[in-house]
Order: structure tokens, then sequence, then C-alpha cells
């Protein structure tokens, strides 16, 4: 009962808004020393079987310290896979989930990454599951990681940079632009950032896991975003700051209207999806396709490894846990392999 008091509390804060990590601590803390019994003249609640069963995991990794991105993608997922299943969560066995993957390949036509995230994200939830004795058996136990071809993505050119950098229109976006090449930062770690973040020629980022690293602004960096903060009137403190629902019926241009207070939300930072689009825009207006803010991600490690920081540092830049993960991001063609071979491979 206590552990049921507990789930609910966290959820009843974080459907008000209070999704503090520590405060959840404490109420573990504080419950630990107190039995606690329901009533028997409650009314018993309705649930709906899957639904509640989803709200109780997504607790439980609040409570573990996941960031919230991470569960909202959980429940987000889980309620669509669950629904698609079309069966209590006990019942589902290893060949529904299988008959499941095969429809979102077949018809769906989604990606080998996109079903293996699926995958894992059951294979999580039903983990829990088994391990809370909630069900008697896991249908994920026997199905393995799904691997597809692994395709080459591509970082940006030093050119179409630079054409990139030409098209910027207004301050904020340059300063979005020079702000993800200069630090390869996650899109949701840029959309999170705040004024308080920032010192000198770095800015404090918090990265997946909850971990805080250091990313660094380059000269270009700076004078984007001074020119960028200069510009500013409202009193929101994120770097950059959400647009406001009702906006008082004033006409501004579309890129200006971070400039006006009236136009911001004070309480909100914009969203990754906001910066997506911008930098989708910005490449079109350039003419360079497939522009998206992971990308400038891959650039930043490409260029810095192809200028000489060692492939640990690289990693450590982009608040990786391991060097494998951070090779993957390396756009490194066949004529800088044989040149490296030349200068390093002496007999």
């Amino acid at each position: 009962m206590r552990e049921e008091l507990l789930e609910k509390l966290t959820f009843l804060l974080s459907a008000h808004g209070v999704v503090d990590k520590g405060l959840i601590s404490e109420l573990v803390i504080l419950l630990n020393d107190y039995d606690v019994q329901k009533r028997a003249t409650e009314v018993a609640l309705r649930t709906d079987g899957n639904g509640e069963l989803v709200k109780r995991f997504l607790m439980a990794k609040l409570v573990e310290g996941r960031s919230d991105r991470t569960v909202e993608y959980y429940g987000m997922e889980l309620r669509s896979i669950l629904d698609k299943i079309g069966k209590p969560v006990e019942e589902v066995t290893t060949n529904d989930v299988r008959y499941y993957m095969a429809v979102r390949d077949r018809r769906d036509h989604v990606s080998a990454v996109t079903r293996d995230n699926e995958r894992r994200c059951l294979r999580s939830f039903y983990a829990w599951l088994v391990d809370e004795g909630l069900v008697a058996r896991n249908p994920m136990a026997r199905l393995d990681v799904i691997k597809g071809r692994k395709e080459k993505k591509k970082a940006f050119t030093e050119m179409e940079v630079e054409r990139m950098r030409d098209a910027c229109k207004g301050e904020k976006e340059k300063a979005v632009f020079e702000l993800l090449l200069s630090t390869g930062c996650r899109v949701s770690e840029l959309a999170g950032m705040k004024l308080q973040d920032v010192e000198g020629n770095h800015v404090r980022v918090l990265g997946k896991g909850n971990k805080v690293r250091n990313c660094y602004l380059n000269a270009k960096a700076q004078v984007a975003l001074m020119n960028y903060m200069d510009k500013r009137e409202d009193g929101n403190g994120y770097l950059f700051a959400g647009r406001a629902e009702r906006q008082a019926g004033k006409r501004v241009a579309a890129e200006d209207w971070w400039k006006h207070a009236e136009c911001v939300d004070q309480g909100k930072p914009t969203t990754a999806s906001a910066i997506e689009s911008m930098v989708r825009n910005l490449g079109k207006r350039a003419g360079v396709p497939n522009a998206h803010p992971h990308r400038f991600r891959r650039t930043c490690a490409t260029m810095a490894l192809r200028r000489g920081m060692p492939l640990e540092l690289v990693s450590k830049m982009l608040g990786h846990d391991s060097i494998g993960t951070t090779q993957v991001y390396l756009d490194m063609t066949e004529g800088e392999l044989e040149s490296a071979h030349g200068k390093y491979v002496v007999i």
C-alpha cells in the first residue's frame, strides 16, 4: 500500500507540473517510516487495466530518475503498441508481438531502427511487470534484437555550412545555428538551456540520464549569442523562450516575435519541434537537403576529429558513455582513411 500511495502521489504531482526528482526521493524516505493501510470503506477506483499498469510503470521510471522526455516517450510508445495489439498485458504472447512487428514491417513500412526501439520499450515494460509480480511470464524473453542495414549518415559539408550561415534570418536563427554547430548538443538539450547556464565560453547542459556536462562556444557562437541577447526584452529564464499562445493582437514579422515581450510565454522554453522546424526551413532556403538538428551534432563531431581532436574527447564533448556510440556519428571518407593510414601505419 505504501508503494501504491507513492505512485499515486507522484502521478498527482506530475499531472500538476511538479516533476521534482528530489521531492520524490524525500517522499520515499518519509513514507518508509509509516505503515499505510487502505480504509475498508473507500470506494475502489476503476481502472482500464493496461492504462493503469502503464501509469505505474512510468511512475517507477520517474522514481528511478529517468528524464521527463524519456518517460514521455515510454508512455506514448507503450499506449500506441498495446492499443494496436489489443489485448490485456497479461494475455499478450510472444507470437502476438511477432505479428505486431511483422505488420509494422510489411504494412506500415517502418524502419528496423523504429521497430527495434518499440521492441526495447516493450522489453523494459515487461521486465518491470515480471519483477513486480504483475505477470507470470515475459513474452519479450525470446525476441532478439531487430537488425537492419546500417547506412552511413552524412555530416554537412563545409560549403553547406556556409550556405546555411549566409541564409540565416535574424539574430535568433543565427544563434541557434551557431550553437548547434559549436556545441554538438542534442536538440532537446538546446531547448532546455537556461540563461544562467551560460558562462563565458561555455554552457552547462543537462543531457541524457540527467548528466551535466559543459559544451563550449567558439567565437562565432559567442558573438551570435550576444547579438541575440541584446534584442531580448522579456523576463523568460530560458535561453530560447517559448511563444505565447495569445499575443494581444500585435502584428510582427514571423522571425521577430521573440523581440516583443508580449509575444513570449514567460514561463516556458521553446520546444524541440520548433527548433527542428526552424532548421528545416533554413535548409530549404539555403538549398541544403535533409537539414535537421541532429545532423549538426554529427557535423560537429566529424569536423572536430578531422582537425585533430582525439576520439575520446569528441566522445566526452557529445556526452556519450562509450566511444563506440561516437564512432556512429563520424562521417569519414575513404580518402581520409587512406591519408591517415599513410601517416600513422609505418613499418
